[in-house]
C-alpha cells in the first residue's frame, strides 16, 4: 500500500471515530438529561400533536419509566387515526392502569380507556363491555369523567342494563365536580323526573351552574325559561334575550365532552 493510499485510509478511519464519538456523547446527553417535571408533561403533550420533538421527548420520559409521561404518551397516541399507534396507546394506558403505586394516574389512564372504548376510534367501533371495566374502575375511585360516562351507559342502555337510578347517581356524582355537561343532563333530569324526582328548584339551580361554565345548551334552556317564566324562573324577557347571546357565543368556542 502507498502512502498516498495509507493517508487517505487513516484520515477516513479518523473521521469515523470522531464522529462516533459525536453520536455517543450525543446519546449520552440525551440519556441522561433530567425527565421533564409534571408541569412540562402537560405542555408536551399539548405541543406533540404537531411536533414529532415533544413527542420523542414524551416517550424519552415514558421509556424511562415516568408514569405521567406514560399517561400523556398514551393520550396523544390512543386517538390517532392509525390503528397501530392506538395500539401502543392503549398499551402505555394499560401499563399506566396497573400502577398501584401511582392511583392518580392510574386513575386517569383508566377513563381514558374507557372512553376510547366508548366512543370508538378510526375504525375501531365502541366497545361498551371494555368501556364499562375501565369506566367503572375510574369512577369507583371518585373520577368525574369517569362517572360521566358510566351515567351515560346506564341511562341509555349501553353495554349495561338501563338503570335510571344508577345514571342519576353517577350523573350527579360528576355534575357535583363541575363537570358542565353533566350538569346540563342533572338540569333534565330534575325537569322531568327520570331518574331523579321533579323538582324546578334544582332544576334551576343546575341550569344555571352550567350556564355559568359556558354550556350553550344550558344558556338556551335558561333563556327558555325566563322567556317563559317556568324551569323555577320568573319571565325576564331581557335576561332571556342576554342569555340567548351568551348561547350563541358559547357555541362558537364550545369545548368537546369531557
Amino acid at each position: 500500500m502507498n502512502k498516498t493510499i495509507l493517508k487517505s485510509v487513516l484520515f477516513a478511519l479518523s473521521v469515523i471515530a470522531f464522529l462516533a464519538l459525536v453520536l455517543a456523547a450525543a446519546f449520552v446527553k440525551q440519556v441522561t438529561a433530567p425527565l421533564p417535571s409534571a408541569d412540562e408533561i402537560a405542555s408536551l403533550q399539548m405541543a406533540a400533536t404537531r411536533d414529532a420533538v415533544a413527542e420523542n421527548r414524551l416517550r424519552l420520559a415514558a421509556g424511562a419509566g415516568m408514569p405521567e409521561a406514560q399517561l400523556a404518551l398514551g393520550r396523544l397516541l390512543i386517538w390517532r387515526t392509525r390503528t397501530v399507534e392506538r395500539e401502543e396507546g392503549r398499551a402505555w394506558l394499560g401499563l399506566v392502569a396497573g400502577n398501584a403505586g401511582h392511583a392518580t394516574v392510574a386513575t386517569a389512564a383508566q377513563t381514558e380507556l374507557g372512553k376510547s372504548y366508548f366512543r370508538g376510534v378510526g375504525s375501531d367501533g365502541p366497545d361498551y363491555r371494555r368501556a364499562f371495566n375501565s369506566l367503572d374502575a375510574a369512577a369507583q375511585q371518585g373520577d368525574a369523567v369517569a362517572a360521566y360516562y358510566l351515567a351515560l351507559m346506564y341511562k341509555n342502555g349501553l353495554g349495561v342494563p338501563a338503570n335510571k337510578i344508577l345514571a342519576a347517581r353517577w350523573m350527579l356524582k360528576s355534575a357535583q365536580q363541575n363537570i358542565p355537561a353533566a350538569m346540563f343532563i342533572v338540569a333534565n333530569m330534575y325537569l322531568s323526573g327520570d331518574g331523579l324526582p321533579r323538582d324546578e328548584r334544582e332544576t334551576r339551580q343546575w341550569i344555571e351552574k352550567a350556564a355559568e361554565m359556558e354550556h350553550p345548551e344550558a344558556s338556551q334552556l335558561m333563556a327558555i325559561g325566563l322567556r317563559e317564566g317556568s324551569m323555577g324562573f320568573r319571565r325576564n324577557e331581557k335576561l332571556a334575550e342576554m342569555q340567548m347571546r351568551e348561547a350563541a357565543h358559547a357555541l362558537t368556542h364550545r369545548a368537546l365532552d369531557p
